[in-house]
């Protein structure tokens, strides 16, 4: 039977059966009664602990297979011999975007350039410029972390004439075991060469303007910007709020969808039985498209 309550007698009504419950546990074993919690408590430490080892342990045996696939991409298994030649001749702070080549091809050219942008929110995220940095783009690792509980995205790259960093990493740090709130997100900066910062550009002003206050470089919309991630604040505007959990998702996604299954990524079959996320269009929209 469902009980209704005018809701200037809920009050009344909730104390009625707080006290309901008081005597029925009065009349129980209340210390079998309350230790039932307790013991449910252990056992989700061991459940914990038990996932803790079993995730390590798959991880070292994944992480195996994907350091063949690297080798594969990167060329290791057909010729250990690596020339350094043609990147020590070059100076990368002399090199502007328009001057950048494609890299050397390896056994698998352009391999997580091609993953990424097959996927269809990375691929919302990668510009043009964008492109041209990620081939040299030659391996992404992901490892879980223990204490506090989360996860490290790493993105490694060949010498390049963008930025002088050889790895860049992102981290995600969760709040409890139950992995269900972010308390705190954490990106490695980037060390870009001047002329080809893909995150930012500097307004040239009018020579009329020489002498007035300096503008600051202006953000550029780039992939790049997911390593300078929005500190965690739950009191935040909405659109920050909303890009918080937009940059959870990519890194989510990342981790749970283009890393294991890069290969499938790279020749455009990845999205079989993928859901596509709608991040904001209207039905309506999408009926006026149609």
């Amino acid at each position: 039977m469902q009980i209704s309550a005018p809701i200037f007698l809920l009050p009344c009504y909730y104390y009625l059966m707080n006290l309901n419950i008081a005597c029925i546990i009065s009349t129980c074993e209340k210390k079998e009664f309350l230790n039932s919690q307790s013991d449910h408590d252990e056992l989700k430490k061991m459940f914990y602990k038990e996932r803790a080892n079993l995730e390590a342990k798959y991880q070292n045996l994944f992480q195996n297979l994907y350091d063949k696939r690297c080798d594969i991409v990167n060329g290791v298994v057909q010729a250990k011999k690596v020339s350094n030649d043609s990147e020590a001749s070059i100076n990368q702070e002399d090199i502007t975007i328009q001057d950048i080549k494609a890299p050397e091809e390896k056994s698998v050219p352009n391999f997580w350039r091609h993953a990424l942008v097959n996927h269809e929110l990375l691929d919302a995220e990668i510009t043009t410029p964008d492109g041209r940095a990620l081939m040299y783009l030659k391996d992404i690792k992901c490892s879980r972390i223990d204490s506090p509980k989360g996860f490290k995205l790493e993105f490694f790259f060949n010498k390049n004439p963008f930025f002088k960093n050889s790895v860049l990493i992102k981290t995600y740090e969760y709040l409890d075991e139950d992995e269900a709130i972010v308390q705190k997100v954490t990106g490695l900066k980037i060390e870009w060469y001047p002329k080809n910062c893909l995150t930012s550009k500097v307004i040239k002003k009018p020579e009329k303007e020489i002498n007035s206050v300096d503008i600051r470089p202006e953000q550029c919309e780039s992939f790049f910007n997911f390593f300078d991630p929005l500190p965690i604040d739950e009191k935040a505007p909405k659109e920050h709020i909303d890009e918080m959990r937009r940059d959870l998702y990519i890194g989510l996604t990342i981790r749970d969808e283009i890393i294991p299954r890069a290969v499938l990524w790279y020749v455009g079959e990845g999205a079989q039985g993928k859901m596509s996320i709608d991040w904001g269009e209207s039905e309506d929209e999408e009926g006026d498209e149609n």
